[in-house]
């Protein structure tokens, strides 16, 4: 079963680049440019985008995990979610009343276990590396001080977030 974020996320259309001569805005380390690729089509202007994602920076962590690694386990409280920059995660769902397991790939570009963490609840499937990752890791102490420090900011970043999670 594919969330219908991460179907969307490799068809809808990338952000106009920036202009070559606005270089104070171009995107300077991986986490930026990740940033700007997964949710900076929700934005309409360039320069602003890249403000609010240089802000966002400081609040996360890259996390490198090997294939066959556990990012976290269905029922687990919701700790983080992650912006996945390369490799691969596969989700697999255990429902109560379905005999059989249902399975997704997250690819580099899309975001894993934001719903759960933005909403709180329990994780609804278990996730591993399918392909060696690089994640970039926002865990709830880093909303937390996001949403302390930077407010505005921070309620921007949920609702780029979340339009990633409608059709």
């Amino acid at each position: 079963m594919w969330r219908r974020d991460h179907c969307l996320t490799i068809a809808r259309p990338q952000p106009e680049p920036i202009q070559e001569d606005d270089t104070d805005s171009q995107p300077d380390t991986p986490l930026l440019t990740l940033l700007y690729q997964t949710l900076g089509s929700y934005l309409d202007d360039p320069a602003s985008t890249l403000q609010l994602f240089q802000t966002l920076v400081p609040y996360f962590t890259e996390v490198q995990l090997p294939h066959g690694a556990v990012v976290w386990n269905q029922d687990d409280p919701a700790d983080a979610l992650y912006l996945i920059e390369s490799g691969s995660l596969r989700a697999t769902y255990a429902y109560e009343n379905y005999p059989r397991l249902v399975q997704e790939t997250m690819v580099a570009g899309t975001i894993a276990g934001d719903l759960s963490m933005l909403s709180d609840t329990d994780r609804n499937a278990t996730v591993v590396v399918d392909r060696d990752c690089v994640l970039w890791k926002l865990d709830r102490a880093g909303l937390e001080s996001m949403q302390r420090e930077k407010g505005e900011q921070a309620g921007q970043f949920t609702r780029l977030v979340l339009k990633g999670e409608r059709v």
